[in-house]
């Protein structure tokens, strides 16, 4: 399957995004236009992107919960997503003391289904 994502202005200075899906092998590029530059980015780059620019992306939030719950709760979100044939969603986990964040990130490293993980302050961009 072949996702691209491409991003730039038009002529008129209005921002545009389109999302398309091929057939072929799973790759996934962005293009960004803007003043005649285009950017070339990888299959993790693009979807760190997507993400960072407000893409529509699956989010869980695991704030209050302890973390035998919130295990739970994140395998049931990284199934949901690879079932809506989805390939990234968002778990936020918050500060405080670190060990919620720690049991979820050695959670995901060890799932069979996650291709990588982003931190990004109290949450993480899980990619699948």
């Amino acid at each position: 399957m072949v996702d691209t994502l491409v991003l730039g202005t038009s002529a008129f200075g209005r921002e545009s995004s389109s999302l398309s899906r091929g057939t072929h092998k799973k790759l996934l590029y962005a293009v960004f236009c803007y003043y005649d530059i285009i950017v070339y980015m990888n299959n993790k780059q693009a979807k760190i992107f997507a993400a960072e620019i407000g893409a529509d992306i699956p989010v869980l939030d695991l704030h209050s919960l302890y973390p035998n719950e919130a295990l739970e709760k994140v395998e049931l979100f990284i199934y949901d997503i690879y079932k809506n044939k989805q390939d990234m969603g968002r778990i936020i986990y918050g500060g405080g003391t670190g060990f919620l964040r720690q049991e979820v990130l050695n959670y995901l490293q060890k799932h069979p289904l996650v291709e990588d993980i982003v931190e990004e302050g109290g949450s993480c961009l899980v990619l699948l």
